[in-house]
Formats: structure tokens, sequence, C-alpha cells
């Protein structure tokens, strides 16, 4: 028995259409049809992952001489709980959902990033001859300002979780799409896909851009203009965020949904990728703090961060080439 043949007899045993089957091991329904009249084979992860599905080993789908699964073989892994089926009218509803909390969220974040800017500018008062304000006063009124923006923005991110209540089941991903739903929303997928490149290139360009107003004053080396500069980079960047936020928040949703980017199951390669990620950026942390720290120069020693971000860029693009290759071999 072929394996196109063994893959048609699993797939019938268990009671599934190409479809449910395509949904499980996250690629299209092509591509089952595809494998089932021997027109392609899967790769080595698919059959790891058809092998699991169906809870046979690996040797027998692969192997033509094997006509029966082997008898010790464990059942094939179908959740003890159906998976809950999601309506086109619960996947609108969902999206309709996040398109509302991207707004309140990347408003959050702005708020968050914007925070410092009274207690800056308030602090640049006190530095003018003679001060406009004492510096008790500035600190205390900056401060407070501060906590007020934050928390504001901390209850827009509850007031968000809250309202996602009805939908937390998806954050779990143990659900299938109805073929309806899954085809309306690659739709949404595809035509936000103009907006989303829109947004975040528009997010990057003003990222690097927000360094502009402090590498002018600093120059002219007023104190009072170097505080505005930084006020200037911080409102910039917050905009950038902005964009970024919302766009990222549209586009999760769909993801989540279509059990894609980061919600589809994880290989080798992701999980490395991962890793390399989470320790890098915490290297450059560290790395800033300890420079900021035994210098004392903060208003230099933010540079690290844009240097950081490009030579991340280049280690990412380097990783995603190597890891490819190694998941391939």
């Amino acid at each position: 028995m072929k394996f196109s043949e063994k893959l048609i007899l699993l797939r019938k045993q268990n009671g599934w259409s190409q479809e449910e089957l395509a949904e499980k091991l996250d690629v299209s329904r092509q591509a089952i049809s595809k494998w089932e009249s021997g027109q392609s084979l899967p790769e080595s992860e698919r059959i790891v992952q058809l092998a699991q599905v169906f809870g046979v080993t690996t040797d027998y789908l692969l192997i033509d001489g094997q006509t029966e699964a082997p008898s010790d073989a464990p059942p094939a892994q179908e959740p003890a709980i159906p998976l809950r089926r999601v309506s086109l009218q619960e996947a609108e509803g969902y999206l309709l959902s996040r398109r509302r909390a991207s707004l309140l969220i990347a408003v959050g974040v702005f708020l968050c990033v914007v925070a410092a800017t009274p207690l800056l500018l308030l602090i640049a008062a006190t530095t003018t001859a003679p001060p406009l304000l004492s510096e008790s006063i500035a600190v205390f009124t900056g401060i407070a300002s501060l906590l007020v923006l934050v928390a504001f923005a901390v209850g827009l991110f509850l007031f968000c979780g809250f309202r996602n209540g009805p939908y937390l089941f998806l954050e779990t991903g143990e659900f299938t799409l109805d073929a309806d739903a899954a085809e309306a929303v690659r739709d949404a997928e595809k035509q936000f896909r103009g907006r989303y490149a829109a947004f975040n290139t528009a997010g990057i360009v003003l990222c690097i851009l927000s360094p502009t107003p402090v590498i002018a004053c600093s120059f002219i080396g007023n104190e009072q203009l170097i505080m505005l500069s930084i006020c200037a980079l911080l409102w910039i960047v917050s905009v950038a965020v902005f964009w970024f936020v919302l766009a990222g928040v549209r586009r999760t949703g769909m993801q989540r949904l279509l059990k894609k980017g980061e919600y589809a199951p994880k290989t080798r390669s992701k999980k490395r990728e991962e890793a390399i990620e989470s320790a890098y950026w915490t290297v450059i942390t560290a790395a800033y703090l300890i420079w900021s720290f035994l210098t004392g120069d903060w208003g230099r020693s933010w540079i690290i961060w844009p240097i950081a971000g490009v030579v991340y860029a280049a280690i990412h693009s380097i990783c995603q080439v190597v890891m490819k290759t190694d998941d391939d071999s």
C-alpha cells in the first residue's frame, strides 16, 4: 500500500474530510489533495505531524511494504473533548471585537510612551533663569501626571481584556473553523494586507526619523532645547508605536483564527529563533543599563537602541536562512 492510499484510508477511518485534516496540520486542502493523489509528498515535519495525528509510526506511513498499522501504535490523537467549531458569525464577531480593541490598545500604548513628557517639560521649566517652577513642584506634578496617564492606559488594557471574555477559548487554540468562517477570515486577511503594510511602513519611517530633533539640538547645546527634543522624540515614537499596535492587534486576531504565524504549531527553528531573540534583547538591555549607570550619560546612551535594531535585523535574516536549511536537512 502506497503512502497516498494509507493517507486516504487513515483519514476516512477517523471520519475527517480533507478540509478538517488540513486544519489540523495547518496546511491547505489542496496540499492534502495532492498528497492523496500521489502528485507530491509532504515534508519530513509534516510526516511526523501525520503520524502523531493518526497515532501511527512514521515507518508505517513511509514504507510501502507495511499494509497494516503496528498493533502497539497508540490510537489516533483525537481530543477527549471534541474541538469547538467556530461559526462564521463567531469569527466575524471576534474580528470586530479585535478591530475595536486595536484602537483602544493603541491609544493605551501611546499614552504609556508619552507619559514621561510632562515630567521632562516641567523639569526643563526649572532650569530657566529665573526658574519658572520650583523643582519640588515640577517633580511632584510631573510624576502625578505620569501616573495618571499610565493608570488611564492600564484601564484601557483591562477594559479590552474584559470585553474579550467571550472569546477566551480562542487563546487555547483548541478550536476549528467552519469552512465558511475560514474562507471569510482568509479573505479579510488578504484585504487587510495593504493597510497592514502601510501602517508598518509609516511606523518604520517615523522610528527612523525620531532621533532627528535630539541630534539637531545636541549641536546647539541648550539644555531646555535638549529636553524639548527628547519630548519630541517620544511623541514621534509614540505615533509610530500607535500604528504598529493598531495594525498588529487586527492582524493577530486573523492569525489566531487561522492558526498562522505565532499561533501555528511551532517548529524547531521557531523555538530556537525565539530563544535567540530573547537572549539578544536581554543582553542589549543589560548593556544599555550598565553603560548608562557607569557613565551617567543617559543623553547619549540611547543610541544603543537604533544600532541594536539594525544589528538584530541582520542577525534575524541570517538565522532564518541557517535554521531553514537545518530544518530541511
